[in-house]
């Protein structure tokens, strides 16, 4: 298996396996379903904790940057979706099955789906 890594900003890493947010808002899609490792950016996304503030959800002050925070099933790339993280106009890739790890695993982060450097793979899939 080859592991394939999403890079998002916090805390929009963190809401997928603490808040429930089961929808990736993309430019672009992918064919590739499966399992993929959740990389928390570098950059914080700017205006977030405001949007999950007033979505009700509390955010911790500080949140791990660069590391793979756990895996997520792909399960389809869709563009019209009724869950309160889509956003229009945009792809919604949903997520099922979010696994947090305990002990997240140091990456940079990278633009697209990338594949996970093997000693990164071994890491993550040691947890699960």
């Amino acid at each position: 298996m080859t592991l394939r890594v999403l890079s998002i900003r916090q805390p929009w890493a963190w809401a997928i396996f603490h808040a429930g947010k089961d929808i990736e808002n993309r430019g672009w899609m992918t064919d590739y379903r499966g399992t993929i490792a959740i990389q928390a950016g570098k950059n914080p996304a700017p205006g977030a904790r405001e949007k999950l503030h007033a979505m009700g959800i509390d955010v911790p002050d500080s949140l791990p940057t660069c590391v793979v925070l756990g895996v997520v099933d792909l399960a389809d790339i869709v563009k019209e979706s009724a869950s309160r993280w889509a956003v229009d106009d945009h792809w919604h890739w949903q997520f099922t099955n979010p696994r947090p790890l305990d002990d997240p695993v140091p990456l940079l982060g990278r633009q697209s789906l990338f594949r996970a450097p093997a000693d990164v793979e071994q890491a993550v899939m040691a947890q699960l």
